[in-house]
């Protein structure tokens, strides 16, 4: 919330926005996990999870992209439509795909998505010597291995969605863009 306030004195600013709305996100999908796990029956509870990790993640790539100032319209359009078709997507695999199954699918792409912010921020890092650039992208890549964690964990049998890592990504950033 106190990022959401932040961008509302500088409206010239999304990064504030991205990274506020990104945690808000953040939270309510861990409170929901935590306190409520499957309060709503199978394949809704997944795919409302799945989603949220989606905007999630999408909302911090959109961050990242803002902090170093670099605009890739394409991309963005991309992943925006990306985050608000993954649960239309989950939905309309279901007579074919198990959820579990399709959800996977749906993170794989996440990472895939995470590839070009997390460049861009390295590259900035490389470049410039920028210490608030250097701590996104080692923020991004600690992200990017959870992702890659959770990409696993998810197609193990008996693994649960308490087990992502993705989320506590979330504690890497708050700290980077604190500082």
């Amino acid at each position: 919330i106190f990022f959401l306030i932040l961008w509302s004195r500088r409206r010239d600013d999304d990064t504030y926005a991205l990274f506020g709305a990104a945690s808000i996100v953040w939270g309510v999908r861990n409170v929901l996990d935590v306190l409520y796990h499957l309060a709503i029956p199978q394949p809704h509870w997944e795919i409302a999870m799945t989603s949220l990790y989606f905007l999630f993640v999408g909302l911090l790539c959109l961050f990242c992209l803002r902090f170093v100032g670099v605009r890739l319209p394409r991309y963005e359009r991309l992943l925006r439509g990306a985050m608000i078709a993954s649960p239309i997507l989950l939905y309309a695999l279901l007579p074919w795909v198990s959820v579990l199954t399709s959800s996977r699918y749906i993170l794989l792409g996440m990472l895939g998505f995470v590839v070009p912010p997390l460049y861009v921020v390295a590259r900035k890092a490389l470049l410039e010597r920028s210490l608030g650039a250097v701590l996104i992208t080692l923020a991004g890549a600690v992200a990017f291995g959870f992702g890659i964690y959770d990409w696993a964990a998810v197609g193990s049998p008996g693994m649960f969605d308490t087990v992502r890592l993705v989320p506590y990504a979330a504690l890497f950033f708050t700290t980077a863009v604190g500082w």
